[in-house]
């Protein structure tokens, strides 16, 4: 005996150190995957599948429907009713006592538990399908949450090298004034645009920070170690048609699927609703003694059988608000269908729109000023150029890679929006060259 105590206690303390570095090594693990560090959008993605408040809110709402499938499981609905009384009989002769004792219990005889139990199970479809669907819609937002990020971080990579080249700038005037070339008017111009792009950098800076607490807020990830993003911008792929679009999406996306199990669940309550205007009868027993003075008491066992007539109140006002929730589910499904459709050929016209741009810029728009402000810069330094000419070039240049980078933060808006009104994601080029920059 003793030996099986011990035996038994052994496996217990192991049992519990084994639990203990499992939940050590788990929290170890999550502690690695949100210190600050460099993330991919797919990485970020599968994060917040996990740990997105969001999704974590519509889990815990589904407890509601589980709560709901618990109160629809006893085959007897309402407790049973038990009647007590016991008081004197006078008669001529004397008293005596009479007590009776009955026992009452409703009986559901329209099968009302069974549809009970139906529409507890379209409410348990419906919060399935609600939580799809915000967890379609946390994946758009941490998406666009990402390449904003990227976004920002290339506008700050941009705002850095314009002050690389205003200190090449004011280095080159500094040197010329030296050599009597230029006035001291040169020099100073030049650290002024110097320490406006300083100003923009730190503006830049901090944009980005903004952007990486945004991207942390909307994944669940810590606050205190915001990710640092990973990817880059490349050329964008193809667009796909808008009819391959349009019909690869039909009943596809998570928002139509939860607004179709509300109809259902809707259309479930109403059959609860007909059958609660059925009569449920009332079967009984009871138990009297009747007191005789002077004689011998009476004992009397009675069956009993109630049943309220359904004249008056038929449940008429619980039957039309479940038939009005139909139809406003109804209304609903096809209003967000309409929303869905008109949403995905806003942002199918915006992702064209933006793929075209993007080309322009990257081909037309960006190389020619690139090439003429290091001509201009070389020109500044032998003289033969003046500085007013060295900073429009570099402001055009500014100018142009910052639509460049717009345009760039259109197309993934687009994508993303795109691929939310599809229902599905669409295969998207990777991004990442230093082309771009």
């Amino acid at each position: 005996m003793l030996g099986r105590v011990q035996r038994a206690t052994l496996a217990l303390v192991c049992w519990i150190f084994g639990a203990g570095l499992a939940a050590a090594g788990e929290a170890a693990a999550d502690h690695a995957e949100t210190r600050e560090r460099e993330v991919s959008l797919d990485e970020i993605v599968a994060f917040a599948e996990r740990h997105a408040p969001a999704i974590a809110l519509a889990s815990r709402q589904r407890a509601y429907a589980l709560a709901e499938r618990r109160g629809a499981e006893p085959w007897l609905r309402d407790n049973p009713r038990l009647e007590l009384g016991v008081g004197p009989r006078f008669t001529g002769g004397g008293t005596d006592v009479d007590a009776f004792a009955a026992l009452e219990q409703p009986i559901e005889i329209g099968g009302q538990r069974a549809r009970r139990l139906t529409a507890a199970e379209r409410a348990a479809e419906r919060a399935a399908a609600e939580i799809a669907a915000v967890r379609w819609e946390v994946r758009r937002d941490v998406v666009l949450a990402y390449h904003a990020a990227v976004i920002a971080r290339e506008r700050l990579e941009l705002a850095r090298r314009m002050v690389v080249l205003s200190e090449a700038l004011l280095t080159a005037a500094e040197r010329r004034l030296a050599a009597g070339d230029v006035s001291a008017i040169e020099v100073l111009t030049a650290r002024a645009e110097l320490a406006e792009t300083r100003h923009e950098a730190l503006r830049a800076s901090e944009a980005f920070r903004v952007a990486r607490l945004e991207l942390a807020r909307t994944a669940g990830w810590p606050l205190s170690a915001p990710p640092q993003v990973s990817g880059v911008l490349d050329p964008p792929g193809p667009v796909p048609s808008l009819d391959d679009v349009l019909r690869s999406s039909k009943g596809r996306h998570p928002e139509l699927v939860l607004r179709q199990a509300a109809v259902r669940e809707a259309s479930a309550r109403v059959a609860v609703a007909d059958r609660t205007a059925w009569p449920s009868p009332t079967l009984g027993v009871e138990v009297a003694r009747e007191g005789a003075p002077g004689g011998a008491p009476s004992t009397i066992l009675l069956g009993t059988v109630g049943m309220p007539l359904p004249i008056f109140r038929k449940e008429q006002g619980g039957r039309a608000t479940a038939r009005a929730a139909v139809d406003v589910s109804r209304t609903e499904a096809a209003i967000a269908a309409r929303a869905l459709e008109a949403g995905l050929v806003r942002a199918h016209a915006a992702l064209a729109g933006a793929a075209e741009r993007i080309a322009l810029l990257t081909t037309s728009g960006v190389p020619p000023v690139e090439e003429a402000l290091a001509l201009s810069m070389r020109g500044f330094d032998a003289g033969e150029v003046p500085l007013a000419d060295v900073i429009a070039l570099r402001e055009r240049l500014l100018s142009v890679r910052l639509e460049l980078l717009d345009a760039h933060e259109d197309h993934a808006r687009a994508l993303a929006e795109l691929e939310f009104a599809a229902g599905a994601a669409l295969s998207r080029a990777p991004s990442g060259s230093g082309a771009q920059r």
